[in-house]
């Protein structure tokens, strides 16, 4: 398993896992109502999905995520290798650019790299997401990136990623999910940046 602490601090491998996983466990005495368990089933039938979940604060969206993102793959039994990544940038000590080079170095350490990864990284840290796509892509596992109430300043990188997930369409032969909260409330679910997130493939 490959973890890291609130403030981006050296990553640790856990070489007795072959998966990179830091996705925390789902809040207990969650109830799944028959809104959660149509949103579940939706979620199941997508090979490629970016999924957005908005409201305000308190209102469970990052319950409901989490606990898909527990469930992610959604296979019994589960792989012996995937990639569930946690971006959570509410309090501002993550971005989503220094944790997909997270991501990257993990897979470095995993093998799972069979090229240079330092130009990709410098795409990430200018809002280029295309190579690092392609690399999860030919990966080929299943992988999820959770990304809890993104800022402003992540706003660039973050279109350009779901640009390009959206244009894999369902072509994956591993699961490739994204899902992303956002606060109804707060600066980041402004009109105009709403609409660029509706310009992907939301459910």
């Amino acid at each position: 398993m490959f973890s890291v602490n609130p403030q981006n601090a050296e990553a640790k491998i856990d070489l007795s896992s072959a998966s990179i996983d830091n996705i925390r466990a789902e809040t207990t005495g969650f109830i799944a109502t028959t809104s959660y368990k149509q949103l579940d089933e939706l979620v199941r039938q997508h090979k490629t999905l970016i999924l957005h979940i908005h409201g305000y604060p308190g209102s469970g969206k990052s319950e409901i995520a989490r606990k898909l993102a527990s469930n992610f793959p959604f296979s019994d039994p589960a792989p012996d290798t995937l990639i569930k990544w946690h971006i959570e940038c509410s309090d501002k000590s993550q971005d989503v650019a220094s944790q997909l080079i997270l991501i990257l170095k993990a897979l470095k350490e995993r093998n799972f790299l069979s090229e240079s990864h330092f130009t990709t990284e410098k795409d990430l840290q200018n809002g280029k997401s295309k190579p690092f796509v392609e690399l999860i892509r030919k990966a080929e596992v299943p992988t999820l990136v959770l990304i809890e109430d993104p800022q402003p300043n992540d706003f660039d990188l973050l279109r350009d990623f779901l640009r390009w997930i959206d244009q894999l369409g369902e072509q994956m032969r591993f699961p490739l999910h994204v899902y992303v909260t956002m606060r109804k409330n707060e600066f980041a679910t402004t009109r105009d940046h709403l609409r660029w997130l509706k310009c992907y493939r939301n459910h």
